[in-house]
């Protein structure tokens, strides 16, 4: 007969409760996109936000576009270094690493100014040069020189779906909006100043703004409320409009509140 330790019982009981809350925010996010897989013609808001109880979890789910984030591998350089200036960073800094973001996507090995390419990374010791190929995940940000300590706010606004060049306006997060206003008063100087219009830093969705969701790069995250320890759960997707196969998922990530 096996006898657990009260140390081994405890840490087994954990992981049970660990996995029943992931679990519940899993399905408390896919309670929250039935409506839309069920009946492709249901309106929804591209922001808003769902109040839901699984298993006697109270969890909240918000959903967004994608729309509103820098996309890695279609956003041009002066847009990711205004999206890094506008956080705090120096200019040369964040010039340095947008120029290095561009030379891990495109399929040159000639370094862009301020970029690094193979020759560079192999000089600082890093095992894998620049894939010379779009970014498959946000996450391949880290293995770009300079880009491995990353502050997670700023990586919250990135994205590798959206294959947007100009994030929307009307849907970006405070980060990315941050960002558009500092390119508008930064780089365009001398332009009349009534063609540029302040982005918003928050998006009132009305009843009035209703849209299809279908087609959509969609992020959908939920977090228990009873418990600011416990972790979130995001799905980054596409509802495709299709009852046999209603959503393509790119991603499940976890985090915390």
């Amino acid at each position: 007969m096996t006898v657990l330790s009260v140390d081994a019982r405890r840490h087994s009981e954990h992981f049970g409760e660990a996995a029943q809350v992931r679990e519940s925010l899993d399905s408390a996010i896919r309670l929250t996109l039935l409506p839309w897989m069920a009946s492709p013609n249901t309106a929804g808001m591209r922001s808003t936000t769902v109040d839901q109880e699984v298993a006697g979890i109270p969890i909240r789910v918000t959903i967004e576009s994608d729309a509103g984030r820098i996309d890695l591998n279609e956003t041009p350089t002066d847009l990711i270094a205004a999206y890094f200036e506008a956080a705090g960073w120096p200019a040369e800094r964040a010039k340095t690493l947008a120029a290095r973001i561009v030379d891990w996507r495109d399929p040159k090995d000639m370094a862009e100014a301020l970029g690094a390419e193979a020759p560079i990374y192999a000089n600082t010791g890093r095992r894998n040069p620049p894939r010379n190929g779009p970014f498959q995940s946000v996450g391949e940000l880290r293995r770009v020189f300079g880009g491995e300590a990353l502050d997670e706010g700023l990586v919250d606004g990135l994205t590798v779906y959206s294959r947007r060049a100009e994030p929307s306006r009307s849907e970006c997060v405070p980060s990315v909006c941050a960002a558009l206003n500092w390119r508008d008063r930064h780089l365009t100087a001398g332009a009349d100043e009534t063609t540029s219009r302040e982005p918003p830093s928050s998006v009132t969705v009305s009843l009035q703004d209703q849209v299809s969701l279908i087609g959509e790069i969609i992020r959908v995250r939920a977090c228990a409320q009873d418990n600011r320890h416990a972790p979130c759960r995001q799905l980054i997707g596409r509802l495709t409009g299709n009852t046999t196969h209603p959503l393509q998922v790119f991603e499940w990530q976890s985090s915390f509140n």
